[in-house]
């Protein structure tokens, strides 16, 4: 893991959020990211992933790990690379943490109708399945 993102890191034991925002983070760096922070046993209240180069990958990984983080209410993933797939696993995660915030804006979804249909599959809805999602 690069030296400046296990710094924020140490830093989040102390303030139990994690500000990664401008890191130029890829996909292939979320899955040790995720372990550090449960290896250290954060009570993660917050985590800031903007303005990175995340793409759906990385956000199918942050829907998969997220979950364990039961005192998580806030994720800022914004303007990354991720489309209808990683936003589909991402708001997902409102399922299993119901108090938590997303913030997406300026990645790959633009229309608002489109993003509601994607939370309406998420959170397992058969109205935003009958749309042909």
């Amino acid at each position: 893991m690069r030296p400046e993102i296990l710094k924020n890191i140490v830093i989040a034991e102390r303030t139990n959020r994690v500000n990664l925002i401008g890191m130029r983070i890829l996909d292939e760096e979320i899955l040790d990211i995720i372990n550090s922070i449960k290896q250290k046993e954060i009570n993660l209240v917050s985590i800031a992933l903007d303005k990175n180069q995340i793409g759906d990958e990385g956000a199918i990984i942050l829907g998969q790990h997220l979950t364990h983080f039961n005192t998580l209410t806030q994720l800022s993933i914004q303007f990354n690379n991720i489309g209808k797939e990683g936003a589909i696993m991402l708001f997902g995660l409102q399922k299993v943490l119901p108090d938590l915030d997303i913030f997406f804006h300026g990645n790959q979804i633009t229309n608002v109708s489109e993003m509601e249909n994607i939370k309406k599959i998420a959170n397992g809805s058969p109205a935003g399945m009958q749309r042909g999602f």
